[in-house]
């Protein structure tokens, strides 16, 4: 499964919507509880990057004398990806696709972080789906996605659709959470855990690349936490949603 759209010039909604979370994340409001891949390395991924190809396999159980077991994440598509103790990417078990078919994956570095993008959704991260979503250094860090809910902030296309959000996200397989005051977006938890067939989460992928759907665009809501001014005395508030 891949998708094509064309890139649209950011509205004065998607603008807004885009320095409420940058703004927050850096004052950590927007919070929540606890095939092949390839690699590259430059600045902050902002969309799909080309890289070294790893090969998608069935993910083992490690054996032996002293083994320890990888952490494993789950991406949004429903994709398992395991990381050594190193923090590496070892292995991506990929979920099942609605067309049978089968991405490619390909890790990008930026700094410390580790992303992992699959070939099938790379056109809309960016412009449509959060590349955090893929970054498996920091999924792994804060234990999202391991139960298979993925913390999501999604962004109405226009105003006149957030009253409807909800609803429409529980169609989407989005557990709404929050709501986000004036701003025309909700959080909630996004059902990756792909068992017999597609995750559910899917389906909001695929709203996320319709341009007539109410969606405009899927975040991932960060932990984060507030630093202690200087000279404030005391321990700085976590923010939590």
């Amino acid at each position: 499964m891949s998708f094509s759209r064309a890139a649209s010039a950011p509205g004065p909604l998607r603008a807004v919507v885009r320095w409420l979370v940058a703004a927050a994340t850096v004052c950590g409001l927007l919070a929540t509880p606890n095939a092949a891949i390839g690699s590259a390395t430059s600045g902050p991924a902002a969309g799909p990057a080309p890289g070294t190809q790893i090969a998608a396999a069935q993910l083992d159980e490690p054996t032996g004398p002293g083994a320890t077991r990888p952490v494993e994440v789950r991406l949004i598509t429903g994709d398992v990806v395991r990381l050594d103790k190193t923090g590496r990417v070892a292995g991506v078990e990929p979920a099942p696709r609605a067309d049978a078919s089968s991405p490619r994956f390909f890790t990008h570095k930026a700094g410390a972080r580790t992303y992992v993008f699959p070939s099938d959704v790379q056109e809309l991260v960016g412009e449509r789906l959060d590349a955090e979503l893929f970054n498996v250094t920091e999924l792994a860090r804060h234990g999202l996605g391991r139960d298979g809910a993925v913390p999501v902030i999604v962004s109405a296309a226009k105003p006149s659709a957030a009253p409807a959000l909800a609803d429409e996200l529980a169609k989407l397989g989005v557990e709404v959470t929050a709501e986000l005051g004036a701003v025309p977006a909700r959080a909630g938890q996004a059902d990756a855990a792909a068992e017999a067939g597609p995750a559910p989460s899917w389906r909001l992928i695929e709203a996320a690349a319709e341009p007539a759907a109410a969606v405009d665009k899927v975040w991932l809501d960060r932990v984060s936490q507030v630093e202690p001014l200087a000279g404030a005395g005391g321990p700085a508030p976590d923010y939590k949603t």
